[in-house]
């Protein structure tokens, strides 16, 4: 990324890997390591180096994700949307492929039964050439005025991985900051959701009912979320005997009840 005429601070923080992160952060300039001596999960690993920050301005990136992008350009659009937290489209590790990064609240239904519709508005906007107000946006790359971060209060710390970036917009939503997400390829993210992490994107949604609702509507939501989970545990156990991918996906959803 392209950072020249402007002040600023990378700061890397090691959940614990095997990796020599320290060596290749050293080779940078204006780079603070930070060695969390344990996994901390996404979000505390987040809150913590963001809690050493000192700039006015806040990008979260992902370390296997990459900026297609100058800091220019976002600090310039980020001044135009002070309110927001910003996103831009996530491409393919190439940059020729759009990637779902943002989509509908989980609060329906039809996205407990099925939590690709979730993307549907990625779909529906996907083409826009204008910037898109939506209900929440992936975490893998999250751009907002330190501000904006504070009012929030940051990733909820109770949540180790999945769902955290949801709740984060939740929060967001009630306190009236916007989610923006900019028609232009801003970066691109080798990572991402396949089928051995389902029982994640459930223990999202039950993390996302816990922290955002109470009373009768958490209730609601989270005997919804039981419910289906329930169903398909039994409908994949059922048709295990058919083919070895539902005893896989019957082994995976159990996971969430650990």
């Amino acid at each position: 990324m392209k950072s020249a005429g402007l002040k600023y601070e990378v700061i890397v923080v090691d959940n614990n890997s095997q990796e020599n992160v320290q060596s290749v952060c050293d080779s940078f300039l204006n780079c603070q390591f930070i060695q969390a001596g344990e996994n901390l999960g996404f979000g505390r690993a987040n809150n913590l180096g963001i809690s050493k920050a000192h700039s006015e301005n806040i990008c979260l990136i992902n370390l296997d994700a990459k900026l297609l992008t100058t800091a220019k350009n976002l600090v310039s659009t980020l001044n135009s949307y002070p309110n927001s937290i910003l996103s831009g489209h996530m491409t393919d590790y190439g940059g020729v492929f759009f990637r779902p990064s943002y989509g509908f609240f989980p609060d329906k239904i039809k996205f407990l039964l099925k939590p690709s519709l979730m993307y549907k508005q990625f779909f529906n906007t996907k083409d826009s050439e204008y910037p898109v107000n939506v209900d929440w946006i992936e975490a893998s790359f999250l751009l907002l005025k330190r501000e904006v971060w504070d009012q929030i209060g940051g990733f909820d710390e109770r949540v180790f991985m999945y769902g955290e970036d949801i709740i984060l917009c939740k929060q967001a939503n009630y306190l009236n900051i916007d989610r923006v997400v900019i028609p232009e390829k801003w970066y691109a993210h080798e990572g991402g959701y396949d089928s051995s992490k389902g029982h994640l994107i459930y223990k999202g949604f039950l993390s996302y009912s816990k922290s955002c609702y109470t009373g009768v509507r958490r209730l609601r939501i989270l005997t919804k979320c039981y419910l289906i989970l329930i169903i398909k545990i039994l409908s994949f156990l059922i048709m295990c005997p058919i083919g070895s991918q539902y005893c896989k996906k019957f082994i995976n959803l159990l996971k969430v009840f650990k």
